[in-house]
């Protein structure tokens, strides 16, 4: 794969030929690492093909191509022509070099010479307005300021001779010839037939499967951009669509059922159909990649484009560099994966040198000194250093080559899917979102945990007992057993539920309900929370315990995770006064923790906290969620983190920065999308 620059601010992402075609034969079926050259210093590889089973690079320093070389699979040289600076082009089957007047045709194979022919009289080669090219088996040669193009086959027989004032662009597809000469477009049938032009036509144009698309600009006769769609063996056109002329437009490129055009001033793409037709409209820039750009305030930026499509996935990569408003440099990258059946989106905060589908539909990115590797998910499975200077991708069935820079790598097979840096836990209501968090965290448990969901009372001193008991905390009804909870109980396979709270919260018919399932229940109930807290007590046997105001449920629910892992029983407080049910229960325990005293907890547990690689989030608004998570977090060893109004402040979001990945438990649907994003974009 080779990047082709078609205009100001868009690139595409082409297959072309050994140049990165997905159809060639891969070097390795093994997943693995290899950084196979290592060129002199000044030296980089500027293309990068694969031909029977050869590694085919062209050696460039910073003025000019200096050699074209060959190189086995392990990094060996089995030949090379040097170029010494002189006009060259190459495909996947041939290259050809010009000396002078002679123009040499040479096997990509062997680098041995198959055919050579003499420029004519009167053509001159110069930097400007010069151009070579190799396309479909036919040598484009462009000179005289611009104002020659020269066609021959590869054995040097002369197709066409043009003379213009601009001549540029040139490509040859299914024997038809196209170049732009100033402002106008040219079709040339090389085999004979109707040759066709087209005047005021924009930069730039794209053909794929016989058909070239562009765009004419408005004039005395249209009143708006026209895309038109032309048939080149039919020799006349498919379809005219009138653009709006209220923003301006670009021919971004073709995939395999029509063409691409952007849209400037909306930032979106469109995808049209054979006929013309809009079957998909994406955003270049997401929400969240708004809320990372604003974070610059960028007073300049400049951005590039790029789209590639493989079977039926499709990449759109968005480039973005610039200076923000306190004169500092950024570079932002947009990565959409777009497929049957998903695909995903990445916002990276580093630049983005080049990027590439997987076999599987995943994504290769090279960036920030960096080769990254998602699966289909989105998830990054994989990360490998790379030559210094790395600025390029070719993609060979499964094995992606790394050049540019101060060597060639590759990497070989594909990385295994994981499960995702992100997993959000979203029921219907509560009750569900615990069931489902359980379902998630447990694959069975002997003994659950049952609290009301309608207050957090009772639910309080939960977190340790279920810890101590090696199940989760489920929600119920006042009335009745909850569906989800029920459903969870029988899933897990329990034996046994500990209920907190009297008959007034949690009915007797659900003990009953729970007894039909062949589970025996055990209630723990006082006449109040504090009671309730201090009967649990009982049933943990520790050195100590964590006091915490029973009016709410923040303070306990951060304090749960270091109070189950270290077997203490939470006991509850009146504000700042003890009731006697917790000072009862106090009695005989040495150490006693103060939930409020976040930094006491902190300092305790810095230890484990620098090992945890894990955070579970939840909303701190409710208490379902937080105790939970909270239950969930301690049986994960992750930390728990809870978000309020203030959604992903810069100070969370720096303490969250460690971990590797993350459990998001919200019923509330309050942690949205956009949070999740940016959660995600902090593993890679």
């Amino acid at each position: 794969m080779k990047q082709v620059k078609i205009g100001v601010g868009i690139a595409l992402l082409t297959a072309v030929g050994g140049m990165g075609a997905f159809t060639q034969e891969a070097l390795a079926a093994e997943t693995e690492y290899r950084e196979l050259i290592k060129l002199p210093d000044g030296v980089k590889a500027g293309e990068v093909s694969v031909v029977d089973e050869q590694i085919i690079a062209v050696l460039e320093n910073q003025t000019a191509a200096q050699a074209i070389v060959s190189y086995d699979a392990e990094g060996k040289e089995l030949w090379r022509k040097e170029l010494a600076g002189a006009p060259y082009a190459i495909d996947d089957q041939a290259f050809i070099m010009i000396s002078g007047s002679e123009v040499s045709v040479r096997d990509l194979a062997d680098g041995k010479e198959t055919a050579s022919f003499m420029l004519p009289d009167g053509f001159r080669m110069s930097s400007s307005g010069a151009e070579v090219a190799l396309e479909a088996g036919h040598v484009i040669i462009t000179g005289n300021l611009g104002a020659r193009m020269l066609v021959f086959q590869l054995d040097g027989t002369p197709v066409a001779d043009i003379t213009g004032g601009d001549l540029r662009q040139a490509v040859v597809s299914t024997e038809h010839l196209m170049y732009f000469d100033g402002s106008v477009l040219h079709g040339l049938a090389l085999s004979g037939g109707n040759n066709w032009q087209a005047a005021n036509v924009l930069e730039p144009y794209a053909v794929k499967d016989g058909i070239i698309y562009y765009i004419k600009a408005p004039n005395e006769e249209l009143d708006a951009p026209t895309l038109v769609a032309r048939s080149l063996d039919e020799a006349k056109v498919i379809y005219e669509k009138p653009l709006p002329g209220s923003e301006e437009v670009r021919l971004a490129g073709t995939d395999s059922k029509g063409a691409i055009i952007e849209f400037v001033d909306s930032e979106e793409w469109a995808f049209l159909n054979s006929k013309g037709g809009e079957r998909l409209r994406q955003p270049i820039r997401s929400a969240s990649f708004r809320a990372l750009e604003n974070r610059y305030r960028p007073v300049v930026t400049e951005s590039t484009l790029s789209h590639l499509q493989q079977n039926d996935h499709r990449l759109l990569l968005l480039q973005e560099q610039g200076t923000s408003a306190l004169g500092n440099p950024y570079h932002l990258g947009a990565l959409q994966v777009m497929a049957p059946n998903g695909g995903f989106n990445k916002v990276l905060e580093h630049s983005i040198e080049s990027a590439t589908l997987s076999p599987s539909g995943g994504a290769v990115v090279l960036g920030g000194g960096n080769l990254k590797f998602y699966d289909a998910k989105g998830n990054q499975v994989a990360q490998e250093g790379v030559p210094s200077g790395s600025e390029l991708l070719a993609s060979v069935n499964d094995t992606v080559y790394v050049y540019g820079g101060s060597g060639i790598a590759a990497f070989s097979g594909e990385p295994e899917p994981k499960a995702a840096a992100v997993t959000k836990i979203s029921g219907d209501d509560s009750y569900e979102t615990a069931a489902l968090l359980s379902e998630a965290v447990w694959d069975s448990a002997e003994t659950v945990v049952l609290a009301t969901g309608e207050s957090f009372a009772d639910a309080l001193s939960g977190a340790p007992l279920a810890y101590l008991e090696g199940g989760p905390l489920l929600f119920t009804e006042k009335g009745r057993l909850n569906a989800s909870a029920k459903a969870e109980i029988e899933r897990l396979g329990a034996k046994n539920a500990i209920i907190l709270g009297g008959a007034p919260v949690i009915s007797d018919a659900q003990l009953k309900a729970l007894s039909l399932m062949n589970v025996e229940t055990d209630r723990i109930g006082g006449v109040n929370r504090y009671e309730t807290a201090a009967l649990v007590s009982e049933r943990i046997d520790s050195e100590g315990a964590v006091v915490a105001d029973g009016a709410t449920f923040k303070d306990v629910s951060l304090a749960s995770v270091f109070a189950a892992q270290n077997q203490y029983p939470i006991l509850l407080s009146k504000g700042n006064r003890l009731p006697r049910e917790t000072t009862e229960a106090m009695a005989g325990r040495s150490d006693i923790v103060l939930a409020a005293d976040r930094l006491s907890i902190e300092a305790r547990t810095k230890e484990e906290d620098a090992e945890r690689r894990m955070a579970v989030l939840a909303p701190a608004s409710s208490f379902t969620d937080a105790l939970s998570a909270a239950t969930a977090a301690a049986r994960r060893n992750a930390s728990l983190y809870l978000v309020d109004d203030g959604g992903l402040t810069e100070e969370l979001m720096g303490q969250l920065a460690q971990y590797e990945s993350f459990l998001v438990v919200d019923s509330e649907h309050l942690i949205d999308t956009e949070m999740v994003r940016s959660i995600e974009a902090l593993v890679d």
